[in-house]
């Protein structure tokens, strides 16, 4: 996939379809391939900001929390400052584990991820179906359409599966997929393959 300037090139055909249908179809893989473009690009921003929070809000706590310990120890005189900046301490523990800045930021990269295996689904699709008949495109267009609905749906396991019959599979073709339950990996929490 070329870049320019940092931004995914859209796809572009080499012919013009012959059939109303056929162009269509082309145009709309080509939406969905710009729509992850853009939705990936907006969730990478998203987890580069909660990450940011996560670490504003966890080094000034640990931080204030030390400090305000050396403190009470020093001297009698100290006791009120060191009150404070426990309080202090307190009230950013509280704000971090409340926005939870940490898993929102392992969900928006997940969510990157399955945004960009979709656009890259969308560019094979384009490659693969887009001169072939009008019944393969529909097919693969389908299958891209599910995958958007799962990331939508916070399904994120189906859209980032890897279908054994590759584009137009259902999600009754994968074995021992369920779309209501998260993977093992995500259940025992190693996000690892998603990050």
């Amino acid at each position: 996939m070329a870049t320019n300037g940092g931004y995914r090139r859209r796809i572009e055909f080499m012919d013009d379809a012959t059939d109303a249908e056929g162009k269509h179809l082309r145009n709309e893989i080509a939406e969905v391939a710009v729509e992850a473009d853009e939705q990936a690009r907006h969730a990478r921003k998203l987890a580069l900001f909660w990450n940011a929070a996560y670490l504003s809000l966890g080094l000034p706590t640990a931080l204030l929390a030390a400090v305000s310990g050396a403190t009470g120890l020093a001297s009698d005189q100290a006791r009120i400052p060191a009150a404070l900046l426990a309080l202090i301490s307190a009230a950013l523990t509280a704000t971090s584990t409340f926005l939870r800045c940490d898993i929102r930021a392992i969900g928006n990269n997940m969510h990157k991820s399955a945004w960009r295996v979709l656009e890259a689904d969308a560019h094979l699709a384009a490659a693969q179906y887009a001169y072939s008949n009008s019944e393969l495109m529909k097919s693969a267009l389908e299958e891209l359409l599910r995958k958007r609905r799962a990331i939508f749906a916070g399904q994120l396991e189906v859209a980032l599966q890897i279908s054994p019959t590759g584009l137009g599979a259902t999600p009754l073709d994968v074995q021992g997929t369920n779309p209501d339950s998260p993977p093992e990996s995500i259940r025992s929490g190693n996000f690892g393959p998603y990050l």
